[in-house]
């Protein structure tokens, strides 16, 4: 009895000081809440991406279909223009405009036309720049990749023993792709960089030299086209995101310039020198091919890149070697099949589609020509400055941005001039 009266009592004093104990804690806790704070939620790391800017690289997305969710003038005026600079243009989250110019300067100029600040890189930029999603430019320069900040700062540099190289593109995960070549006919390296300026990976190209900017399907490949030194030989390269090679397919092109683009399906899209407009599935199959020079002419020269449009129509832009004052604007379908042409003047670069549908050309010399999608013309408009041997870009407002290279003339001897760039807005 004396056991069974005692243990209650026992019992009940330890769940005293037990409860003492907790009630201590817990003041203790809120004492130390109240003096710092609530905690703050950990956020997490967004991983850097490509910017979703009006115009963040070139042709616009990853698969380079050249295609913006903004329209363009109906009534089209030049609303500015700023001389001495030419390039592909990309836009910044505020709409301003890089652009990587043939003076070897990287240029941030404002949406009014002014100039925000200039970047001197060494050596020959390539094409077009690009964006992130944390405001970063990348340019591709002599045998380096450049990241340069907001304000103009060089963020990083990525350095290769090479002396020339693509236009850089960003993956899905942030990886920067760029391909490089010392045009020796000793070969090239296609590099992956991570946003923090080391070697991801590296992939040798054996006699193929990186010509084009890289594309990125939707499944994370990676294509692009390289040649060799003669430029009598060419290769479109599928690689996977991790370094390893897909698949290479050799092209019946002498240089490749012209980057891939890619549909909803899968279905890569190439052309080159010759006219030949080529289409391969995403094994490497070669489903078909056209050339697109008229009749009675001799093969069509296609250097700019193709555009696709949201019914998946194939519009490319080609001139004409042997008429120098030729070129024309076709229409494929996705099987291959032809629908129209447009003569418009030589086309040196890469035509652009936007939310209306409405397809845009540069045409030398010297207009750019707006195309209804049944390839009736809807306007052109000329600009003095210069041969517009370069692809416009879009941005809001219904502006379309455009530079010339101030060459003038096809002939034996074109007039050098100072380089422009152009916007052109709704009068």
């Amino acid at each position: 009895m004396f056991h069974y009266a005692i243990l209650p009592t026992i019992v009940s004093r330890n769940a005293f000081l037990v409860t003492i104990i907790i009630l201590l804690s817990i003041l203790v806790g809120c004492a130390k809440k109240t003096a710092t704070g609530p905690e703050e939620p950990q956020q997490e790391q967004q991983p850097i991406q490509l910017g979703q800017t009006p115009w963040p690289t070139f042709q616009y997305d990853l698969q380079h279909t050249g295609r913006s969710p903004n329209s363009g003038p109906d009534a089209p005026t030049i609303k500015w223009e700023f001389t001495g600079i030419g390039g592909l243009p990309i836009l910044g989250f505020d709409g301003t405009i890089f652009l990587s110019s043939d003076d070897n300067n990287l240029y941030a100029i404002s949406s009014t036309g002014s100039l925000n600040w200039t970047f001197a890189t060494t050596g020959f930029h390539g094409t077009s720049p690009v964006i992130d999603s944390a405001g970063t430019v990348y340019i591709g320069t002599d045998g380096l990749v450049r990241g340069i900040g907001l304000d103009g700062s060089s963020e990083f540099v990525f350095h290769t023993n090479y002396l020339s190289g693509s236009p850089p593109i960003i993956g899905p995960d942030g990886t920067i792709y760029a391909g490089f070549s010392n045009g020796d006919c000793s070969g090239g390296n296609f590099y992956a960089i991570r946003s923090s300026g080391s070697a991801k990976w590296v992939l040798e190209t054996g006699k193929g030299e990186p010509t084009t900017v890289p594309a990125i399907g939707l499944d994370g490949t990676i294509y692009f086209g390289a040649s060799n030194c003669r430029g009598d030989q060419s290769w479109l390269y599928a690689i996977n995101s991790d370094g390893t090679l897909q698949w290479v397919r050799s092209v019946d092109f002498q240089w490749l310039y012209t980057a891939p683009s890619i549909g909803a399906d899968g279905t890569i899209y190439i052309a080159g020198q010759g006219g030949v407009l080529m289409a391969f599935d995403p094994g490497g199959t070669r489903r078909w091919e056209y050339n697109v020079s008229p009749r009675g002419a001799r093969n069509s020269f296609i250097l700019g890149s193709l555009a696709i449009g949201a019914d998946e129509t194939i519009y490319v832009g080609s001139h004409l070697p042997s008429r120098p004052n030729r070129g024309f604007l076709s229409a494929y379908s996705p099987s291959g099949i032809f629908k129209w042409s447009t003569e418009t003047g030589p086309i040196y670069g890469s035509p652009i589609v936007d939310a209306d549908g409405i397809i845009y050309v540069g045409a030398d010399c010297c207009k750019i020509v707006a195309i209804n999608p049944d390839g009736t013309l809807k306007w052109e408009y000329g600009l003095e400055g210069g041969s517009l041997r370069l692809s416009p870009v879009i941005g809001p407002n219904r502006t379309i941005y455009i530079s010339t290279d101030g060459i003038k003339g096809d002939g034996p001897f074109p007039l050098p001039g100072p380089s422009r760039l152009f916007a052109i807005g709704e009068q």
